[in-house]
C-alpha cells in the first residue's frame, strides 16, 4: 500500500484561495503537489476568511482525501511509527455537508479571541511557563472503541510529537511516546476490564507500574456490558477469556466513574460514547463528579461526547424551520460502522445505528476532534 506524507500550504494570489496538499509517496521517493484551487467567484470574502482560520486548528484531516469503497488511508507520519489507519473514515457528499455544519460550529465556539480550544500546543501543560518538557507525564487512556476513536483522535492531531509506538501483550493496548516527555497508554476494548482484579491488571501487565504514582491522569470511557456485546468481536473474545479463565474475567461487570475514582486518587476524565444509548451512563458520571466536587475531590471531570452532537441537532432544526420545511439530508449525527473501507455518513434517522454508531473522520476531521480538544482542555485544567 502506498502511503502519503502530507504537508499543506495555504495562501491568497490574485483573488484565489490556494490550498496546495504535497504528498511524497511511500514506494517511491515522488514529491506530488496536488493543488485545491477555489476561485473568489466560489467563495464570499466571508468563507474565505472562515477557511483560512480553520487552518489554526489541530484537526484530524485524513489526507490524501478517502475514496469510497477503498481501504482506510494510511498517514505516513503515522504509519511511519506503526500507528494502524484511523477508523471510520468517511467521503463523499452527506460527509462533505455534515463537514460544513461542523466548520462553522468549530468558528462559533471558539469565537473568543483568547480561546486556545483546538489549537493548543501540547497535549498536556509543560510542567511550567519556562520549560519545554515535562517530567515523564503519563495519560493512561480506558474504555471501548468510542473512547478509541478519542483516542486516535488526538494522536493524529499532534501526530508531529509522536516519537514511537509500541502495542502491548494485552489485546486492545498499546503505549505512545511523545515529545515533550510525555507517555500515553491506552487500552480499548481490553478483556482487562471484565477481570475481577482489574486494577491490578492495569498496573502489571499494562502500564506495568503503580498507578497511583506512576500514572498522572486517568481518561475513562464507557465499558460495554454484555448485552451491548452480543454479535461482536469484542464479545467473542470477552466469552474466550471467561472460559480460559485467563484474568478472572467477570463478563457483567466493568470498571465505572466511581470505581475508578475510589481505587485511584488522581485526576480521573470521564469522556463517554458518542452514541445516544450511553446517556444514563454520563449522567452518572456527571453526578458522581458534581457530588464529590463538594467533597474536596476536585480533580474529577466530565466530558459530554454528544456535546457538539446535540448542538449540531438544534441548529439544523433551526435551519429546517426557516427554509419552509424544506427536505434535507439528515448528517448531523455524521455516524458510520464500517470497519475498513470508506464509507460516508449514515443519513437514515430510523436506522438502529444512526444516533448509536462511530463517527466518520475524514478530509475535514470529524466529532471526535471537538470531543479530543475537550478532553486536551480538561487534561489543562487539572495538571496545571
Amino acid at each position: 500500500m502506498t502511503v502519503y506524507t502530507p504537508f499543506k500550504l495555504c495562501c491568497i494570489l490574485s483573488g484565489i484561495v490556494l490550498l496546495y496538499v504535497c504528498a511524497t509517496s511511500s514506494n517511491h521517493n515522488v514529491l506530488i503537489l496536488l493543488p485545491v484551487v477555489i476561485p473568489s467567484s466560489s467563495l464570499s470574502s466571508k468563507k474565505k476568511t472562515a477557511f483560512l482560520l480553520l487552518q489554526d486548528f489541530r484537526m484530524c484531516r485524513i489526507r490524501p482525501e478517502p475514496v469510497i469503497g477503498e481501504p482506510w488511508v494510511e498517514m505516513a507520519t503515522m504509519a511511519r511509527h506503526g500507528l494502524p489507519p484511523v477508523d471510520y473514515q468517511c467521503s463523499g457528499k452527506p460527509y462533505h455537508q455534515f463537514a460544513g455544519l461542523l466548520e462553522d460550529l468549530i468558528l462559533t465556539e471558539s469565537s473568543s479571541s483568547l480561546s486556545l480550544w483546538g489549537k493548543r500546543d501540547t497535549l498536556v501543560p509543560l510542567s511550567n511557563n519556562n520549560s519545554t518538557t515535562n517530567n515523564g507525564r503519563t495519560i493512561l487512556f480506558m474504555g471501548n472503541s468510542h473512547t478509541r476513536q478519542t483516542v486516535q483522535a488526538l494522536l493524529c492531531q499532534y501526530q508531529d510529537q509522536i516519537v514511537s509506538y509500541q502495542t502491548l501483550s494485552e489485546p486492545g493496548a498499546f503505549v505512545v511516546e511523545m515529545q515533550h516527555n510525555l507517555t500515553i497508554y491506552a487500552a480499548c476494548n481490553s478483556p482487562f476490564v471484565a477481570s475481577k482484579s482489574w486494577y491490578k491488571t492495569l498496573e502489571q501487565r499494562i502500564v506495568k507500574r503503580p498507578l497511583a504514582t506512576g500514572v498522572d491522569a486517568i481518561v475513562l470511557g464507557h465499558f460495554n456490558t454484555a448485552q451491548e456485546s452480543v454479535k461482536t468481536n469484542y464479545g467473542q473474545m470477552m466469552m474466550q477469556q471467561h472460559y480460559n479463565n485467563n484474568t478472572g474475567a467477570n463478563f457483567p461487570k466493568a470498571p465505572t466513574m466511581d470505581t475508578v475514582a475510589a481505587m485511584y486518587t488522581g485526576p480521573v476524565i470521564w469522556v463517554g460514547m458518542y452514541a445516544q444509548r450511553n446517556l444514563p451512563f454520563h449522567q452518572q458520571a456527571v453526578d458522581y463528579t458534581l457530588r464529590n466536587h463538594h467533597l474536596s475531590r476536585s480533580n474529577l471531570r466530565a466530558v459530554y461526547a454528544r456535546r457538539y452532537i446535540d448542538k449540531l441537532i438544534a441548529a439544523q432544526l433551526h435551519e429546517h424551520e426557516q427554509a419552509n420545511n424544506k427536505k434535507k439530508l439528515a448528517v448531523e449525527e455524521c455516524s458510520i460502522d464500517g470497519r475498513t473501507a470508506v464509507g460516508t455518513c449514515d443519513t437514515d434517522p430510523t436506522g438502529t445505528r444512526f444516533r448509536d454508531g462511530h463517527r466518520c473522520t475524514g478530509s475535514r476531521g470529524g466529532h471526535p476532534d471537538l470531543i479530543a480538544w475537550d478532553v486536551v482542555e480538561a487534561l489543562h485544567n487539572v495538571l496545571s
